[in-house]
């Protein structure tokens, strides 16, 4: 629910302040005094329009179903203009296309043309929710359908990807063995190239050691003179003895380092494990890359084989996929007719002629093997005119409402009454009074029987040219009806008119 409305700087506003009730609010006042400014303003909030306002906010009771935002209780989403206008949530930045796309399941905009109630795959998905809350395995049978067409799709692009890769099969196979046999060639152990690194800093260091070597091995011949010394002195000459074994043990090795290691075989061998390194970005990155490498050539030299296996998986899964999409198809017949009746029932009260839905046959695809397809009795869609489009849209919405029984977003109707006869207008009334159970709907009227219906009335003014809008309490609504119904002077009849229309409300 939208629970508060605020702006500030918007056109003929200085400033606003709203806060609504859930079912039917509706905003009354003459034209030109601000009602579609504050329709606009609401919907700008969400991202769907631009906002004229310098601020603009509106606070929302529903949960936010995006991991990235944090919710808030209540979320209020927030629209700054300034020299560019910024968009937050909650006080988190976002974008204006990530604004509108939260929210564009939730709004209904009923006011100039629009067909995407009447989409095919939308209406489907409606149909399917109404199965579901009657079916109880329904859900589960969707979900294990779309789950092997998603299969089958990975399938088939698995499948295309090696008809493709057959038509260059030699070339791939020429470049795959050169591949492998370049790292199989220089044969990389884990931790060689780390190792041979380590000793390239030695060996850079070779001719100093070696020299440094020759100059201090003459401590070793006065070894005997110190420990004749330290015996005459009675020294124990423990220590002096370790510590030359120890001594002794360090010449061994850096004499030995040095005849073995041979610096050009070593570059050499750092120059192939260098290459790897460059290539792949490690030794073992290069290891990993030849076991991936030689999988690959051998799906390319058993392509035929893997060709086979998969076109019996294709078919065997295409054939379940068919099965099982007839058998949703049935399922969604027999709900189906009961759907058009709902639909026909208030299209009756909104005096509209019948319609005819039906479920094409079409190619297999995600939602299974139907189309939905609606059949007007005297013109197609774009013949008919916005209010009868937006009447039947009305309907749609009504009837999967009844169905499906829980509260689905917000509707806007901006004047969807205009240019009807007292009948019809009656009729959407009516409409929009069951419907706003399941929706909160606001509401942009000329004529007083949606008012009748509202939970909240608003009176939208224009005074010097600023304008100016207050909930009116229930003994201001009669007087706002009357005017409506004889324009600025008040008639007592009219007034009597009034007061028996919100009468039959109670």
């Amino acid at each position: 629910m939208i629970e508060r409305l605020y702006f500030t700087n918007n056109i003929t506003f200085d400033e606003l302040n709203l806060e609504f009730k859930n079912g039917l609010i509706v905003f009354t006042g003459s034209s030109g005094a601000g009602k579609s400014v504050i329709f606009k303003s609401i919907l700008a909030a969400f991202g769907i329009f631009e906002s004229s306002a310098s601020l603009l906010e509106i606070s929302i009771d529903d949960k936010i179903n995006d991991e990235s935002i944090e919710n808030s209780n209540p979320n209020v989403f927030r629209v700054k203009k300034d020299k560019v206008t910024r968009y937050f949530i909650n006080n988190q930045a976002v974008s204006k296309k990530i604004m509108s796309e939260l929210n564009a399941s939730n709004i209904r905009y009923l006011s100039a043309k629009n067909y995407d109630d009447f989409e095919p795959n939308y209406l489907l998905k409606m149909l399917d929710l109404i199965i579901i809350k009657k079916e109880q395995n329904y859900e589960n049978t969707l979900n294990e359908y779309k789950n092997n067409f998603k299969k089958l799709d990975e399938l088939e692009k698995e499948y295309k990807k090696l008809c493709e890769d057959e038509n260059k099969i030699n070339d791939l196979k020429e470049l795959l063995s050169l591949e492998i046999k370049k790292i199989k060639d220089i044969n990389p152990k884990i931790g060689e190239y780390e190792k041979l690194l380590d000793i390239k800093t030695k060996l850079s260091k070779r001719d100093k050691i070696e020299q440094a070597l020759r100059k201090s091995e003459g401590i070793f011949t006065y070894e005997s003179s110190v420990l004749e010394l330290l015996r005459l002195a009675n020294i124990d000459s423990e220590f002096f003895v370790s510590a030359m074994n120890e001594l002794n043990d360090i010449y061994n090795d850096l004499n030995n380092d040095s005849s073995e290691l041979d610096i050009e075989e070593i570059l050499n061998r750092l120059e192939k494990l260098h290459y790897l390194v460059k290539r792949y970005g490690s030794v073992e990155d290069a290891l990993n890359i030849l076991k991936d490498k030689e999988k690959e050539l051998n799906i390319y030299e058993n392509i035929d084989y893997e060709k086979d296996n998969i076109e019996k998986e294709l078919k065997t899964l295409k054939n379940k996929l068919i099965s099982d999409a007839k058998a949703i198809s049935k399922i969604r017949l027999i709900y189906l007719n009961e759907l058009e009746c709902k639909i026909n029932d208030y299209l009756n009260l909104l005096y509209l002629d019948k319609i005819a839905l039906r479920l094409v046959e079409f190619e297999l695809g995600i939602n299974g093997i139907d189309r939905f397809e609606i059949s007007l009795n005297k013109a197609g869609f774009k013949e008919i005119s916005s209010g009868e489009l937006n009447r039947l849209r009305l309907a749609f919405l009504a009837s999967f409402a009844d169905f499906i029984d829980y509260a689905n977003g917000y509707i806007f109707l901006d004047e969807i009454d205009a240019n009807l006869s007292g009948k019809e207008a009656i009729s959407i009334a009516n409409v929009i009074s069951k419907l706003s159970k399941h929706y909160q709907i606001f509401v942009i009227t000329h004529m007083p029987w949606i008012c009748a219906k509202a939970n909240q009335h608003f009176l939208v003014s224009k005074e010097n040219n600023k304008s100016f809008a207050r909930e009116l309490r229930k003994d201001e609504v009669a007087n706002e009806l009357a005017r409506m119904i004889s324009d600025e002077n008040i008639s007592q009849s009219a007034l009597d008119f009034a007061k028996t229309i919100l009468e039959g409300k109670e």
